[in-house]
């Protein structure tokens, strides 16, 4: 979880070398509920499907 962001709207992790699941659980707990944008690129490590949770886990998201 990242309780420090609960007003972040963007959110840039690309090109970071990033591991696991594509969507930590945490991620998805209402930490950031401004989130609008959720840039994961160029993290060829990731892996997983989006949970069907999510748009209503991060309802103004419009771009991932």
């Amino acid at each position: 979880m990242l309780p420090c962001c609960p007003q972040a709207e963007s959110l840039e992790l690309g090109a970071n070398q990033l591991t696991g699941a594509a969507l930590p659980p945490a991620w998805l707990a209402g930490s950031m509920p401004q989130l609008r944008i959720l840039h994961l690129s160029n993290n060829s490590a990731l892996a997983g499907t989006l949970p069907s949770s999510l748009p209503a886990r991060l309802p103004r998201l419009v771009s991932l």
